[in-house]
């Protein structure tokens, strides 16, 4: 006499809203959390009167790149801040530049060879606390509903 054990498990698209869902409670934690980041103070290096608010705008609404000499100062003002992103190669890896040369990247950001591009910049604006994270609004969850 063959005896066999029957595991019920849920649908996989079942599965796939439970997990969706766990995701954005994780989100939410996450948010929660960034509201109570730590403050810093202004860079010295800036002079925070003559800042163009198109640096923090997106691009929809008219951003326009900062000049290098405050992404070099705020950059600068990172890395002294959090050691561990205290080289341009670890912060091009948080900005999430990964290919060879990345660190030169970041350099030429900084001494003015070549713009920073909109989403690295974005992304700099966020994790300093300089402008808000956007959120999508999620206007269906696809591929989970039969026929």
């Amino acid at each position: 006499m063959k005896t066999g054990i029957k595991i019920d498990l849920p649908s996989i698209k079942l599965q796939r809203m439970e997990i969706f869902k766990r995701g954005i409670e994780q989100s939410i934690l996450a948010l929660q959390s960034n509201a109570a980041a730590a403050p810093y103070p202004k860079a010295k290096a800036v002079d925070y009167s003559t800042l163009d608010e198109r640096y923090f705008l997106t691009v929809e609404q008219g951003w326009i790149a900062p000049p290098h000499s405050l992404v070099n100062a705020w950059f600068e003002q990172f890395k002294s801040t959090f050691p561990e992103y205290g080289s341009d190669s670890s912060l091009a890896v948080l900005l999430g530049i990964h290919s060879n040369g990345a660190s030169r990247r970041i350099r030429e950001y900084r001494n003015g060879e070549k713009p920073i591009p909109y989403g690295i910049w974005r992304k700099f604006l966020v994790i300093t606390g300089r402008v808000p994270q956007e959120i999508y609004p999620v206007f269906g969850v696809f591929d989970t509903k039969e026929d």
